[in-house]
């Protein structure tokens, strides 16, 4: 049994870089769909898990909810019973691979972590882990093992630099890796700074310099950035050498234009370009994408438009059909890269 997907004919079968035209930021107005530039990508289902609401960092673009502890975390039995439900939907019934991202609060405090990244990788399933990279280098050998992708965030205000430099360089040739720089307005020359330094060490990784929201709320706004900084966020080259194909599971999205153009954005350039606003468009956001809240509700899509059940609860469903979008605009970067279809 397939999951729906995608006309086809509504997105090239080439390669992001075969045939693709360098348009700069598009008219919202003038994109009939959205695909994966890597047609890889397209066969996994990611699961974005908020798994603890502990963390040791206190960003001021950050809600209380995921960093205050206020959530009391899951028992690795739930969490265990978890995986083997959506293994048994997503993969079993549908053939889909399912890459499972943690996410906090600070992942790395959730105590059965290498616990669960085990059970997981156990079901067939691949595990990834986003993270402020504040745990202890040597702690890091505990989970190395049972990791496929680590996301490493940079905040400016509270990550040390030095420290995450040499974390990024011991990591990045064992793991694959993509690094977030938080762009925070005050602080926009560190995160900068911190992104010439990453691109300077790494190779096989990827770079993304992240522009903020007001909140992390559905809907909001992004932080007010002057036109020099956004600028600057728009040109800056994150590339970095490459002579390996990585683990990945999401990546740049190839538009499909109503003139017959094709091109590839990232999330960056959706949220500076105000392409993040699909509302009444059909959206792949349960097919290609489920959401766990700390509190253990399950949504489709970090837009928690549609609610499937909770961890905890038998009753929990997992959609067969895409789902149309009612939000005004999109927030999360793991919604923003799922397949898109504009009607009309």
């Amino acid at each position: 049994m397939d999951l729906p997907s995608i006309d086809d004919r509504s997105i090239s079968d080439s390669a992001p870089e075969e045939g693709t035209k360098n348009l700069g930021l598009p008219n919202l107005a003038s994109i009939k769909a959205m695909d994966h530039a890597n047609p890889r990508h397209a066969q996994f289902v990611v699961v974005s898990w908020n798994i603890t609401s502990l963390c040791n960092f206190r960003c001021p673009y950050c809600s209380t909810e995921l960093n205050g502890g206020h959530y009391p975390d899951l028992p690795i039995e739930v969490c265990r019973d978890f995986v083997d439900r959506v293994m048994n939907h997503y993969s079993g019934s549908f053939g889909k691979k399912v890459y499972f991202e943690l996410t906090g609060g600070e992942a790395t405090l959730f105590p059965a972590l290498a616990e669960l990244l085990q059970h997981i990788k156990s079901r067939g399933g691949y595990t990834g882990l986003m993270s402020n990279g504040s745990l202890p280098s040597q702690k890091w050998t505990a989970i190395m093992s049972v990791l496929d992708h680590l996301c490493l965030s940079f905040h400016p205000r509270q990550s040390r630099p030095a420290q995450f430099l040499e974390l990024a360089e011991r990591i990045h040739p064992i793991v694959s890796t993509h690094f977030n720089i938080m762009m925070y307005p005050p602080l926009f020359d560190k995160s900068l700074e911190m992104a010439k330094s990453l691109r300077s060490i790494l190779t096989n990784s990827s770079i993304s310099l992240q522009p903020l929201l007001e909140s992390l709320k559905p809907g909001m706004p992004m932080i007010m950035y002057s036109d020099h900084q956004k600028k600057i966020m728009e040109a800056f080259d994150c590339s970095v050498p490459w002579n390996k194909d990585n683990f990945s599971t999401r990546g740049g999205m190839k538009v499909a234009a109503l003139n017959g153009d094709h091109f590839v954005v990232q999330v960056p350039q959706m949220v500076l370009g105000r392409l993040n606003r699909w509302k009444g468009w059909t959206c792949w956001a349960g097919l290609e994408c489920i959401t766990v809240k700390v509190d253990g509700e399950v949504f489709s899509a970090w837009c928690l438009q549609d609610k499937l059940g909770t961890i905890q609860s038998q009753d929990l469903t997992f959609p067969t059909s895409p789902t149309i979008c009612l939000r005004d605009s999109c927030h999360s970067p793991c919604d923003m890269m799922t397949r898109k279809l504009q009607h009309g």
